[in-house]
């Protein structure tokens, strides 16, 4: 009998052990009070907290003058006072079991203190651009009403943007802060027509820190087998936090130098990489990385690598009011041979002619004396505005170029306009004949340049 009677109770034991905890219930000076609820107390008397459930517990609270023993169950306050206003929350230590925690809300008010009807922080944490911040004006008197934030400046309103939310357990929450909010400002309410304010506060807001800004010095590279490269990636950050480096797919050890400068309050490291005689295995992508603690940035850079100089032109006509394009001819150089090329096309407007272009043979000679010469045949209207193009996409790129008209319009600006641009290794050229006439006729001729190429193209 006594052997059934222990096996029992251990049975019984088992079964209330398993038991989940139930919903913690809190006690206000011995009275049992609903969850989330709010009770005014007088400042100089006291209060009594307590927390029932069934397992370890903990209390947390947002009134400025509170102290807690680890994993106690009650809560004692001698003598109240309008800082120890506040949201009391009593929890498991279990976070698994937050849905059963509890709180009170306690509102300390002492009527005869005009300035406790606020409480504020005696600090305020650092604030950065586009956080949310919480300004902790507790209200100790539930009774006073149209509570908002005002600056200190009367005359002057809230910030353009300044968007603001008050709850009178929390405080006034600032939403996505900016720089121009700077300045000081106060919790405003009212009871009987009488105004009530707390102390203000200092609002300063720091710059939010982004990841560095990386600035590349160029972009697309060509080079010749054996020739110099040298590529510079610009980082720039507020601080000395930050590390920046190069990488490529296939080359583990780069070439590396890098600069430091601080000027008006901005940190520049300039990283060069250099690669004295590239070779094949130097084609790709150079990356450039940089680091701080808001995150990363990337710029690359593309490196191509030829065995040989490269040379294509291209001519186009525009004429008449739309200045409609015709590629007349386009002549690619690929090596060091001959270039034979033909081509013709006809641009029309209105089932009229309005120009006609033929290009002779193109001839290319010896590395190191390469001499390119060609020429077109243009027919258009008189009295129409006709522009001459030519576009080169060359490595080495074209360091010189311009053009040279008929002698007897050397002296008149009015009637043609020369124009070129340049970027990296294409180059353009035009030559703009404003209401051309019969006595323009003559030779219109292009020349370029560089290390290798030396050439004109002719315009009849």
């Amino acid at each position: 009998m006594r052997l059934h009677s222990l096996l029992l109770s251990l049975a019984l034991c088992c079964c209330f052990a398993a038991e989940p905890p139930g919903p913690l219930a809190l006690s206000l000076n011995s009275e049992f009070q609903p969850n989330r609820t709010e009770v005014v107390q007088m400042a100089g008397s006291s209060f009594q907290l307590s927390c029932h459930g069934n397992g370890t517990v903990h209390w947390s609270s947002t009134a400025f003058r509170v102290s807690f023993l680890k994993n106690q169950d009650s809560l004692k306050v001698m003598e109240a006072d309008p800082r120890h206003t506040g949201t009391y929350r009593c929890s498991y230590t279990n976070q698994s079991l937050e849905h059963l925690n509890t709180w009170i809300h306690l509102y300390i008010t002492d009527p005869a203190d005009p300035s406790s009807v606020f409480v504020t922080p005696r600090r305020i944490p650092i604030l950065k651009e586009g956080d949310n911040f919480l300004f902790m004006c507790l209200l100790t008197d539930p009774s006073v009403t149209n509570v908002t934030l005002q600056p200190e400046d009367r005359n002057s309103g809230l910030p353009p943007g300044m968007n603001v939310t008050f709850d009178p357990q929390k405080g006034v929450l600032i939403h996505h802060l900016r720089m121009s909010y700077k300045g000081q400002y106060h919790c405003s309410g009212w009871r009987d027509g009488q105004e009530f304010r707390s102390k203000p506060v200092d609002l300063l807001v720091l710059p939010k820190l982004h990841p560095p800004t990386l600035y590349i010095s160029q972009v697309e590279f060509v080079r010749l087998e054996g020739e110099l490269f040298d590529v510079t990636c610009q980082a720039s950050n507020p601080s000395h936090f930050v590390n920046i480096s190069w990488t490529h797919p296939h080359i583990q050890d780069v070439n590396v130098t890098a600069t430091q400068l601080y000027d008006n309050k901005i940190f520049f490291i300039n990283s060069t990489l250099m690669v004295l005689s590239v070779t094949q295995r130097h084609t790709g992508l150079y990356t450039c990385t940089a680091v701080n603690e808001a995150g990363v940035s990337v710029v690359r850079a593309h490196l191509r690598v030829l065995d040989h100089a490269y040379l294509r032109i291209c001519s186009y006509l525009q004429t008449g009011d739309n200045l409609q394009d015709a590629n007349s001819s386009c002549m690619p150089l690929e090596d060091w041979k001959t270039v034979a090329f033909n081509s013709s096309s006809s641009l029309r407007e209105r089932e009229h002619l309005i120009a006609s272009v033929s290009t002779n043979t193109t001839q290319v000679h010896s590395i190191g004396s390469a001499n390119i010469s060609g020429y077109s045949k243009v027919e258009v209207y008189e009295g129409e505005d006709v522009t001459l193009t030519f576009v080169m996409e060359a490595y080495p790129p074209i360091r010189r170029q311009h053009w040279r008209t008929p002698t007897h319009m050397n002296n008149n600006t009015t009637v043609f306009r020369e124009s070129f641009s340049t970027n990296g290794c294409r180059s353009k050229a035009s030559l703009l004949l404003r209401r051309v006439r019969h006595q323009d006729r003559g030779q219109y001729s292009f020349y370029f340049s560089n290390w290798f190429f030396n050439g004109s193209q002719a315009v009849l």
